[in-house]
């Protein structure tokens, strides 16, 4: 499990080439949060 993912982008991009190269489903899962935006 790789929490908050998303400060590092570089991240998407080595967890997709390892899924693509293992072929298996349930590899990896990558969780995350969100700020609401507080403007408007």
């Amino acid at each position: 499990m790789i929490d908050e993912w998303q400060e590092i982008p570089a991240l998407w991009d080595v967890v997709r080439y390892e899924i693509d190269k293992r072929g298996l489903k349930g590899q990896f899962i990558l969780t995350g949060s969100s700020t609401p935006n507080k403007e408007g």
